[in-house]
């Protein structure tokens, strides 16, 4: 469930009390940008970088936050307090704010800041060895679009290829981008291996920059595993021994299957097991939970 107590612009409430305009401009327009975070016994995974990719697209799109980490560091700390949560799913929301009229740039006012928390647990041994199901995306994505590498709040896209997929009864879609190559998941990055190399569609193709992407390509190259940021094709993705997504809340999810047909065997690979067990040794290791 939603975390009783949230943060909201400074002050920590009820989450049924807690309130935003109406002419807020990430309700009205879409226009604003947000971290999603795992909390593993109370330490947050990566919270700098989170912060840092947010800051960024903050002022791409003209959302002015510089100096507030520290701030947001002490809000997401505060929430996890209030809930008494330790293993946690956070999410860290930041809008343009209230702006009636015709929208400027940047944003005139202050910032809308939300922080939400709510308990998650790590998926079960179960869950990684039946995988996800996976689909081809209908709807193709512009390489060029101005928001494909930020984690935006305009995030309706996504929502219809995970509808798409939902319908279609699988676990996650790959949308391709208009011509014709992988971007990433629907809330995930992608991973393929393809003739002894570790394939994950390059930045350029349409995607966002994923902290866990970032951190599978660390740990395979740590591993000697020929890892290559490409452009893959349908036909590259068809041939692929493996395939896994990759995000702050599913960690490393092996997909068994493409639009009904099998990957590889059918059943989660080497490969993927490997970097599934090194990400979780890794979390353990930053957060100091191998220490105790």
């Amino acid at each position: 469930m939603p975390s009783a107590i949230v943060y909201l612009n400074g002050r920590y409430v009820p989450a049924g009390e807690a309130r935003v305009s109406v002419f807020d401009r990430g309700l009205l327009l879409g226009h604003g940008v947000f971290e999603t975070m795992r909390a593993y016994g109370g330490g947050v995974f990566r919270l700098d970088e989170h912060l840092a990719r947010l800051v960024h697209g903050a002022e791409n799109v003209g959302i002015l936050l510089g100096g507030q980490q520290s701030a947001l560091k002490q809000a997401i700390g505060g929430v996890l307090e209030a809930n008494r949560l330790t293993e946690a799913r956070i999410r860290l929301t930041v809008t343009a704010g209230s702006s009636p009229g015709e929208p400027r740039f940047p944003a005139p006012g202050d910032p809308t800041v939300v922080v939400t928390a709510d308990a998650v647990e790590a998926p079960t041994p179960g869950a990684y060895q039946r995988g996800f199901r996976a689909i081809v995306a209908s709807r193709a994505r512009s390489s060029q679009s101005a928001i494909a590498s930020l984690k935006s709040t305009s995030f309706l896209e996504n929502l219809l290829a995970r509808a798409e997929a939902q319908e279609k009864g699988a676990d996650e879609a790959i949308i391709l981008n208009e011509q014709r190559f992988v971007t990433e998941g629907a809330r995930a990055n992608v991973f393929f291996v393809h003739q002894e190399r570790l394939l994950t569609p390059a930045l350029e193709c349409g995607l966002l920059r994923g902290i866990t992407r970032d951190a599978v390509i660390e740990l395979a190259v740590e591993a000697g595993i020929v890892v290559e940021q490409t452009w893959v094709s349908l036909e590259q993705m068809a041939e692929a021994h493996e395939a896994f997504v990759t995000s702050s809340v599913i960690e490393v999810m092996p997909i068994v299957s493409m639009d009904g047909r099998p990957v590889g065997d059918g059943r989660p690979g080497d490969v993927t097991g490997v970097l599934a067990r090194a990400y979780r040794e890794l979390v353990a290791r930053e957060l100091g939970l191998d220490r105790r």
